[in-house]
C-alpha cells in the first residue's frame, strides 16, 4: 500500500486529478490508509465496497485512466476501452495475461526469475523483487504521459486506482 500512497501523492502533485479507489469491501480499511497517509485529501475518495461488479464497470468508464495491478480491473477497464495502466509482477507475462486494447500499456520489472507462476507473496522465494523494482514514480511518469495523450474529458482528469 505504501507505494500506492507514494504514487497518488505524486499524481496529485503532479497535476489537476481527482483519484477514486475502487476494491471489496474486504480492501476498504486497507485502502483507508491511503487516504491517512494522503492527509485525507479531499481529491481521494475511496469507494472499495460500495458497488458490485457492475458499478465498478460504471466507476471506471468514468475514469480518464485506470491504474491497476494484474486483477480483474484491470481487464474490466480495457474491456470499457478506459486508458488502463497494468502493474505486472514477475508471475504473469503481460504479453500473455495482460488487457488487451489501444490505450492499454502494463509495467514490469525484468527479473531473472520471470516468469514464476506464483501467484502469492508468500510463495516467492525472491521477496518479490519483481514488484520492488518498480518505482511509484515510473507509475506516475506513465499515468501523467498517458493523462496529456486523452483527448477524453480534457477537463477533469480522473484515475481510478485498484
Amino acid at each position: 500500500m505504501a507505494n500506492y500512497a507514494r504514487l497518488i501523492a505524486l499524481l496529485l502533485a503532479g497535476m489537476n486529478c481527482r483519484i477514486v479507489l475502487v476494491g471489496s469491501s474486504a480492501q476498504h480499511r486497507q485502502l483507508e490508509r491511503i487516504l491517512e497517509e494522503n492527509g485525507r485529501d479531499p481529491r481521494i475518495t475511496n469507494v472499495a465496497g460500495a458497488s458490485d461488479w457492475f458499478g465498478t464497470a460504471e466507476i471506471v468508464r468514468a475514469a480518464n485512466l485506470v491504474i491497476a495491478n494484474n486483477s480483474g480491473v484491470a481487464h474490466l477497464a480495457a474491456a470499457c476501452g478506459t486508458p488502463t495502466l497494468a502493474i505486472y509482477s514477475g508471475s504473469h507475462q503481460p504479453q500473455e495475461w495482460g488487457p488487451r486494447g489501444d490505450g492499454v500499456r502494463a509495467v514490469m520489472a525484468l527479473v531473472p526469475c520471470s516468469p514464476c507462476g506464483y501467484d502469492k507473496l508468500a510463495e516467492c522465494p525472491n521477496d518479490h523483487l519483481c514488484m520492488k523494482q518498480i518505482a511509484p514514480e515510473t507509475i506516475a511518469d506513465q499515468a501523467i504521459a498517458m493523462l496529456s495523450d486523452s483527448k477524453s474529458h480534457p477537463h477533469r482528469a480522473k484515475s481510478a486506482i485498484a
